[in-house]
């Protein structure tokens, strides 16, 4: 009885030992498993950091399975996290909308810079991270809404939008509010997102992405309001 014993903890041991390495679980007699619950998930959860950054240096370009190929960066514009907010700016400024900055300090009040800022001088986020970043047009806005899911989540303690590819990559947009016009304070933290588009139109303003806990959508406002930034790859 003895010899059995230790026979059966010799054969058992290692094939434990082997499942736990692996990460996957042993097959029980008579019950089916299918090869997905056998080995890690990659189905996309809240930890952004995770699932499409490879490391900690960021800005990284995240591959949404989009029609046009069109990669998002990981982070706000300024932010060194995905759930950082990173800075403000009006429209196009590239240089931080901060507390304390008033409506007359606006630069492009009575100047006609465009409808279309992406990649010009005006464009913050070519300004501040290289030609090789740019502020979403318009399409590129719609593009991502049109084709990528939306969830509100809370990431590392940050209320925000986790958008998913319908075929690969996420990414979290904090709900990071904005900075008023009339002296740079911040409004709507933890409760809005407020996202810059390169994109204008007389008599509406920028375009820009709104979210909150219940969905997102697509609108426009004073170029004077200031957004957080998220670039995508050229």
């Amino acid at each position: 009885m003895k010899k059995l014993l230790l026979f059966i903890v010799l054969v058992a041991f290692p094939l434990l030992a082997m499942a736990q390495a692996s990460g996957g679980q042993i097959r029980r007699p008579g019950k089916k498993q299918s090869i997905s619950n056998s080995r890690r998930s990659v189905t996309p959860s809240n930890s952004v950091q995770k699932l499409s950054c490879p490391d900690g240096n960021h800005p990284h370009m995240i591959d949404l399975g989009l029609p046009s190929g069109t990669k998002w960066a990981c982070c706000n514009l300024g932010a060194s996290t995905p759930e950082q907010s990173g800075n403000y700016y009006r429209w196009g400024e590239t240089k931080p909308f901060k507390e304390g900055d008033t409506d007359a300090t606006y630069p492009y009040k009575d100047v006609d810079i465009g409808n279309t800022i992406a990649g010009t001088k005006y464009d913050a986020a070519t300004a501040n991270w290289g030609a090789f970043w740019r502020m979403p047009t318009e399409n590129q806005m719609e593009e991502l809404m049109h084709n990528c899911t939306y969830k509100w989540i809370t990431l590392n303690g940050v209320k925000g939008g986790k958008v998913t590819g319908r075929k690969c990559g996420t990414i979290f947009l904090p709900a990071s509010g904005c900075r008023d016009i009339s002296n740079g304070s911040l409004n709507n933290v933890g409760s809005m997102g407020h996202y810059w588009s390169a994109s204008a139109k007389d008599g509406y303003g920028g375009l820009c992405l709104y979210f909150f806990s219940r969905t997102w959508y697509w609108g426009s406002n004073s170029l004077t309001r200031g957004y957080p930034i998220r670039a995508v790859a050229q």
